[in-house]
């Protein structure tokens, strides 16, 4: 098994912040309910209401690509334009220890 951590920065169209926040809250449940996530925490920083983080863990890349192409996630991403100032910073990271 090789877990992966996803840390994933998302941020709002000026006056978009509430639909973005929604959007992504949206997207908590049916993604912690899937077979592979570990976590699934939304963030929203302290000092920009707009700039959101999600950090992630998943048991391996086929958990991760999975999770990719679930339809929530992909009505997500059908709305990218509306909603984000810039496209999304995606980091994968491999779990050392």
């Amino acid at each position: 098994m090789s877990l992966l951590t996803v840390v994933a920065l998302l941020k709002a169209k000026p006056g978009k912040e509430g639909d973005l926040r929604q959007a992504l809250l949206d997207l908590v449940g049916p993604s912690r309910a899937e077979s592979g996530c570990l976590q699934y925490d939304l963030h929203v920083s302290t000092d920009k209401p707009g700039e959101f983080l999600f950090f992630e863990k998943w048991i391996d890349h086929a958990a991760l690509e999975a999770h990719r192409q679930r339809p929530h996630l992909q009505a997500l991403g059908s709305r990218r334009e509306e909603l984000l100032a810039e496209p999304a910073d995606i980091r994968i990271y491999s779990r050392l220890t």
